[in-house]
């Protein structure tokens, strides 16, 4: 008995020796990968940082492009207006009828 729990004693240092090793060796893996990110943070420009505000002149810009845009957008609506109107009248002239009560055929003769 006293050889079995001395070989089983052995077994379990030897076992706990390479789990040891093991776990040291990924502890220098995790620093080096740590240091290694670390460095590649340095280096690089951080991501996630919110823009700078836009200066008065970027502000003037964008207000005198929508200011243009709005007032193209009115003319174009003022145009479609006007050329309905027209329609509607011209529809509204021939729809009318003649002044002297006659057909405008027989109006020249």
């Amino acid at each position: 008995m006293p050889i079995a729990l001395l070989l089983t004693t052995a077994a379990t240092a030897a076992v706990g020796v390479a789990v040891l090793r093991t776990l040291q060796g990924l502890r220098r893996q995790v620093a080096a990968l740590h240091h290694e990110l670390a460095e590649s943070r340095a280096t690089t420009v951080p991501h996630g940082l919110v823009p700078a505000a836009r200066s008065a002149s970027d502000t003037d810009e964008i207000r005198a492009a929508v200011a243009e845009a709005l007032a193209e957008e009115r003319e174009r609506e003022l145009a479609e207006a006007r050329a309905f109107w027209a329609a509607q009248e011209a529809r509204d002239a021939s729809d009318a009828p003649s002044l002297l009560g006659l057909p405008d055929s027989e109006l020249f003769m």
